[in-house]
């Protein structure tokens, strides 16, 4: 799970802002954070595996969903689908991590929060 969620965050938010691809020291700072928060979660340990896996699915499948398309419309210079795919980032990240999208960014330390 560590790893879905950091791809879903590094995802959404590099969408969600039109930013360049957060840099490898930054993903590592952030899985590291995760691995810890998620292996203490409570909630985590009471998942079961087969739930475990769907979330899981869901967080590669939303997150490849939004980057592909992304992409695309990067490549196409098609602002209109770029503004859609931005618009989805950011009601990923309010519906699965509970938190304003404007407030995440990356810098090349890891995950901010800012204001």
């Amino acid at each position: 799970l560590p790893a879905a969620f950091t791809f879903f965050i590094a995802s959404t938010v590099t969408v969600y802002r039109d930013d360049p691809e957060p840099s490898d020291q930054a993903i590592d700072k952030l899985w590291d954070g995760l691995s810890g928060a998620l292996a203490e979660s409570p909630e985590m340990a009471n998942l079961s595996d087969s739930e475990k896996q769907q979330l899981y699915d869901m967080l590669v499948a939303f997150s490849g969903f939004v980057l592909a398309g992304y992409m695309e419309s990067k490549t196409t210079g098609d602002a209109d689908t770029l503004k859609v795919f931005q618009t989805l980032s950011g009601e990923l990240i309010r519906t699965v991590l509970k938190t304003d999208p404007a407030t995440l960014r990356f810098s090349k330390d890891g995950l901010d929060i800012v204001s």
